[in-house]
């Protein structure tokens, strides 16, 4: 076996690997991910290979990041999240996926991911990996036909009364001097150069015990802001100042062809809660508006977005471990954690 970067002539194989494993992907697509494959300068994300006799058995990427645990150091530490970690069917259980992880790990002094599959979790804490579980999925229900077309009478007579008596969107007030841009079926989406200015400002206003991931402008304008399918909606939140806080969103489809919504990442100044809760209101009701039967976002339990969420009555349905790598060490009792950006199916988001 060998394990070497991926190079551009292994996009083709590279490309049908993944997708043999379940990765809706194209030559294209991995293009965008891995722009230093295709000539693209100053790539963002690595990628490593496994072969045997000369074919790609075992793949593992990573998006480097930073990680910042104010509760141990004020400077924010390099990082990485792995994704597309696969190895072939008839090869696993045979140590490729540790030594693609192992090998990622070189670079990266600490590596993330959040829950996995069972596979993932069950390799992780072998190699000394630790879960935080810290982070939870909000959902909220728009419509009562977000329930499963196979629910029972009772389940549907509850989704009927629910809708009556609770799926509709709470109203907040805009705060004094605040407005949107990019909200609205009419409304002109702003520019993602504007992101940087609304990063900036809320950044100065993060307490120093968060533990969190912090994200550049540049990151999510490449990541998000340039996906292919260019599914990724950009809402602002202005004060007197300029653009101070963010919200980007996208719509996903249900095999039945109805669509839900996902709120991919947020951010407002930690010191106004009032702008936190009018902002996801905003959002949840032109998810709402659009024709969305359910809206989902990932949040840390005690982070800032998380009570927006509740407040605009989003419910914590489940659970996921943020998995960190032994190079951070432990995270004790005291750490809360503010994550978001865990868009699962990136490479499939599609506008509806």
């Amino acid at each position: 076996m060998m394990l070497r970067p991926t190079q551009p002539d292994d996009l083709p194989e590279l490309a049908a690997f993944l997708q043999a494993n379940g990765v809706a992907c194209t030559i294209s697509t991995l293009g965008w991910k891995y722009p230093g494959l295709t000539g693209g300068s100053g790539s963002p994300v690595r990628s490593w290979i496994a072969q045997v006799e000369g074919r790609i058995v075992g793949h593992i990427g990573v998006v480097p990041a930073v990680i910042r645990d104010g509760r141990r150091s004020a400077s924010p530490a390099p990082a990485g999240w792995f994704m597309d970690w696969m190895v072939r069917d008839d090869l696993r259980a045979r140590g490729i996926g540790v030594f693609l992880l192992r090998e990622a790990a070189k670079h990266h002094p600490v590596l993330m991911t959040i829950q996995g599959s069972a596979d993932t979790q069950r390799v992780l804490p072998q190699l000394g990996w630790f879960a935080c579980d810290d982070l939870s999925l909000y959902k909220l229900n728009l419509a009562a036909g977000a329930i499963s077309v196979n629910a029972s009478l009772p389940q549907r007579t509850a989704a009927y009364l629910a809708g009556v008596l609770w799926l509709h969107p709470v109203t907040h007030r805009p705060p004094h001097g605040w407005h949107l841009l990019g909200s609205g079926p009419s409304t002109e989406a702003p520019s993602w150069n504007l992101l940087s200015d609304a990063i900036r400002r809320l950044e100065a206003t993060v307490p120093d015990v968060t533990a969190r991931c912090p994200h550049t402008a540049e990151f999510l304008t490449w990541w998000l802001g340039s996906h292919p399918t260019r599914a990724y909606r950009l809402i602002l939140a202005t004060d007197a100042t300029g653009p101070s806080g963010y919200v980007i969103w996208r719509w996903s489809s249900r095999a039945d062809g109805r669509k839900d919504a996902r709120i991919v990442d947020a951010g407002a100044p930690w010191d106004r809660p009032d702008v936190w809760r009018w902002l996801l209101g905003a959002v949840t009701a032109e998810c709402q508006a659009g024709g969305g039967l359910q809206v989902g976002c990932l949040a840390g339990r005690r982070s800032p977005l998380a009570l927006a969420l509740r407040a605009n009555r989003y419910l914590p349905r489940q659970t996921l471990p943020l998995w960190l790598s032994p190079g951070f060490g432990p995270a004790d009792a005291g750490t809360h954690w503010h994550a978001t950006l865990a868009d699962s199916d990136i490479d499939t988001a599609a506008a509806v």
